[in-house]
């Protein structure tokens, strides 16, 4: 992954990100660190954010989930100050995978899929947090957050 040809032979393997994301059920926090921390590496990269969804969606069918993101946000939401760790893994995974999408109604929808799943609350506990490292993943996710209901009152006032 380090490299140019690693890379390609990563997104190129039928099956590499799927095995990775289904890694993410190994009951070791340092496991799910690095799983996030690998499909993170790969969404950033052209083509990659793509084959990571497509991932996380065979990770929901084959592990049961009613929604995508369902474990990831267990997870996180259950995740304690011993697992400083997996928080800041979990939410900078989360921030790259809302906010580098350049299609905004897209990337809306993601925003909302993880607002169902509890996100908003979580976000409001960790905004307090004494990490540093956690404290500024959650400050990015709220200056790159898409106000939806700000966006519709503005038009709201622009027509009447």
């Amino acid at each position: 992954m380090n490299y140019q040809m690693g890379f390609h032979a990563v997104i190129a393997h039928p099956t590499l990100i799927n095995q990775c994301c289904l890694a993410f059920n190994h009951p070791s926090q340092r496991t799910r660190s690095l799983v996030l921390d690998l499909l993170a590496a790969i969404a950033l990269v052209r083509g990659g954010h793509q084959e990571v969804l497509k991932a996380l969606g065979n990770y929901k069918k084959i592990c049961g989930e009613l929604k995508r993101f369902e474990t990831l946000m267990k997870c996180f939401k259950e995740a304690d100050d011993s697992s400083l760790e997996l928080q800041v893994a979990c939410m900078q995974f989360i921030n790259i995978i809302v906010h580098s999408v350049d299609d905004m109604n897209y990337r809306v929808h993601l925003q909302w899929e993880f607002t169902l799943l509890g996100l908003d609350r979580r976000i409001r506990t960790l905004q307090h947090t004494k990490s540093d490292k956690l404290r500024v993943q959650v400050q990015a996710y709220l200056d790159n957050m898409f106000n939806v209901s700000n966006r519709s009152e503005e038009r709201r006032g622009g027509k009447e």
